[in-house]
């Protein structure tokens, strides 16, 4: 961007924002650099009024300390077609930021007639064609929206924005009717162009106290005393007044006199003109005639030139001077002085001086001998601001040097521990896990390093052999009915080695898997004389002799000899199958276990009975 002398013009760039590429943006900036500098580019950060940057080179630069602010007094927003401006608002950006001198209260006049500072319409924004896969937007004041804007922002739906997928320029729409439209109806610009009213008076660009008065796009100083120019830097030169005049050159017959002026009232200063006119005047003075009998006036005459003295200098181009003296006659009698100059001086040229070398800047330095952590770098200068020449020294001390460089941290992978033992088996037979871990600590992964492949923990199985179960007997069944209905039985009550069963070489259970007790102890009825009576009830079983002893009907024909004459174990009375009886153990135990008290009840019922049969 060029920058405009002294007409208040400042260019402006549309500017992409740096960082990463969904944030991409633009906004106007424009620089003012005071003392001719390195330009900046792009925006200071201010919480004043909005101010613009621009570079007077024409490139990208950092910015410099010594870049100073231009405030503005108006933007001018513009939309041209065909060559003619065919749009444009006018805001007053005084006292504003970089946000709010885009506001419907701030618009100074337009070409539309409902947007104006007394106008009701209460939004107004600046649009692209967003068929194109972007959007430029100025929006203000819209309902009290919270994302109000008065920055040119350029949007693109893609991550990575700035005219990544269109080679063409941005386009805008605007109203092309005295009022406000339906977007569909508007027409497009060919360009949009943005004009800022600087305040050009501030700073101050006039000089030597002169007053800045601001016109709008440039300004005028109002120059004090001798100075002018544009920025009263500039001063004419001046004559003095004359001398007082000298002696005249004679006392009689005819003699002049002079007096001068110089070019000091002012001196010119800067592009200011030199003095016009002569700066010596002489005059003619004492024309009376002299006395006849007078000496006669002798003019003086120069004598001879002396030798040249020695040269100003010792090297290079100096001067050296001779002399003579009016006394070749000396003038007497108001004679005429010598005319001209009593010294004469001319150039002398020796051998040039020696120059001793100079340092010149050290340059950049180079690249760090590491690419992380703490390594070295060196820079060089050169003798040569300047070279020694015509035998001047060479510059003292070296052309290089080192220097630290420090990087961010190198990179540490991760590293695997050893694995640790093996932890205790979960189980001490029928195959359980073990487990065992290493961590990345030796060392950890850090600055960016890679982490550890693979896993940090690891199992096997274990005590994979079957377990040895002893035998554990069960609860114990209920009981079961009595073994006879009177003069005293057993029931019994059984239980399994099944809680567990013994299994894998296990021990059986000990004790006993079955369990007795005695029940119906009363004596049985004894039957009337000379009569056998079966009292015996239903689901009970009559022995076939001894009396009316009964057994449990269940009990028949189950290899135990309940009755005491065995009646219940055999294939005639009790009707067993002979194969079952076959197959019963020869020395099973009795289901029916006699007491003597029994035997001896039974006895005394026989006798008894006997005897009533007897009689």
């Amino acid at each position: 961007m060029q920058r405009q002398k002294s007409d208040g013009t400042r260019s402006f760039a549309l500017h992409k924002e740096w960082g990463g590429c969904p944030n991409d943006k633009a906004w106007m900036e424009i620089l003012d650099d005071p003392n001719g500098g390195t330009p900046c580019s792009w925006d200071k950060n201010v919480k004043t009024r909005p101010y613009f940057l621009y570079s007077n080179t024409g490139q990208w630069a950092l910015c410099q300390a010594n870049a100073h602010k231009r405030m503005e007094n108006a933007v001018r927003m513009s939309m041209f077609k065909g060559g003619l401006e065919v749009a444009y608002v006018v805001f007053d950006a005084n006292g504003a930021d970089k946000n709010s001198w885009f506001d419907k209260s701030r618009i100074i006049y337009s070409s539309f007639n409902d947007l104006s500072p007394d106008s009701t319409t209460n939004f107004a924004s600046v649009n692209g064609d967003a068929g194109l896969n972007r959007r430029f937007f100025l929006q203000r004041n819209y309902g009290g929206c919270s994302n109000d804007a008065g920055w040119f922002i350029v949007v693109e739906g893609d991550a990575c924005s700035w005219e990544k997928l269109s080679g063409s320029k941005p386009y805008f729409l605007y109203s092309n009717a005295a009022s406000y439209e339906k977007q569909v109806d508007m027409d497009m610009a060919e360009v949009f162009a943005i004009s800022v009213d600087m305040q050009d008076c501030l700073p101050n660009p006039c000089s030597n106290g002169a007053v800045c008065t601001d016109e709008g796009l440039t300004f005028s100083c109002d120059c004090t005393g001798d100075w002018i120019g544009d920025t009263c830097s500039d001063k004419n030169g001046g004559l003095t007044s004359w001398s007082s005049w000298g002696s005249c050159s004679t006392t009689c017959g005819a003699g002049s006199k002079a007096r001068t002026r110089s070019c000091t009232n002012p001196a010119p200063v800067g592009a200011g003109s030199q003095c016009s006119g002569s700066t010596t005047e002489s005059s003619s003075c004492n024309l009376v005639t002299c006395p006849i009998n007078a000496n006669c006036p002798i003019d003086g005459v120069w004598g001879s030139w002396s030798s040249y003295g020695a040269c100003s200098v010792t090297c290079e181009t100096g001067t050296y001077t001779r002399s003579r003296s009016c006394n070749n006659p000396a003038a007497q009698y108001n004679g005429q002085a010598c005319s001209g100059a009593s010294s004469q001086t001319t150039s002398c040229t020796l051998p040039m001086c020696p120059i001793d070398g100079v340092w010149a800047n050290w340059g950049s330095w180079g690249t760090c001998s590491v690419t992380c952590e703490t390594g070295t770098w060196t820079r060089s200068r050169t003798c040569t601001n300047p070279a020694p020449q015509y035998s001047g020294a060479d510059c003292p001390g070296s052309s290089g040097s080192t220097g630290s460089c420090t990087l961010p941290m190198c990179p540490i992978d991760g590293v695997w521990t050893s694995w640790s033992s093996w932890g205790s088996c979960t189980v001490t037979c029928d195959g359980g896990s073990q487990d065992k871990t290493r961590t990345c600590t030796n060392p950890a992964a850090q600055y960016g390093g890679a982490d550890c492949v693979g896993v940090g923990s690891a199992s096997q199985q274990c005590n994979t052999q079957a377990c040895i179960i002893d035998g554990e007997w069960s609860a114990w069944g209920a009981w079961g009915s009595c073994s006879v209905s009177c003069g005293g039985g057993l029931y019994s009550r059984t239980r399994g080695c099944s809680d567990p069963a013994p299994s894998n070489g296990g021990l059986d259970c000990s004790g006993d898997s079955s369990d007795y007790s005695s029940c119906n102890s009363a004596a049985c009825p004894t039957a009337a004389a000379g009569v056998y009576v079966q009292l015996c009830p239903v689901g009970w079983f009559t022995c076939e002799t001894g009396g009316t002893k009964c057994i449990d009907a269940s009990f028949v024909c189950d290899c135990e000899k309940d009755c005491d004459d065995k009646s219940d174990e055999s294939t005639g009375y009790s009707g067993c199958d002979p194969l079952v009886l076959a197959a019963c153990p020869s020395a099973a135990p009795s289901q029916m276990m006699t007491s003597p008290v029994i035997l001896l009840f039974c006895l005394l019922a026989s006798v008894a009975f006997l005897i009533l049969r007897k009689y």
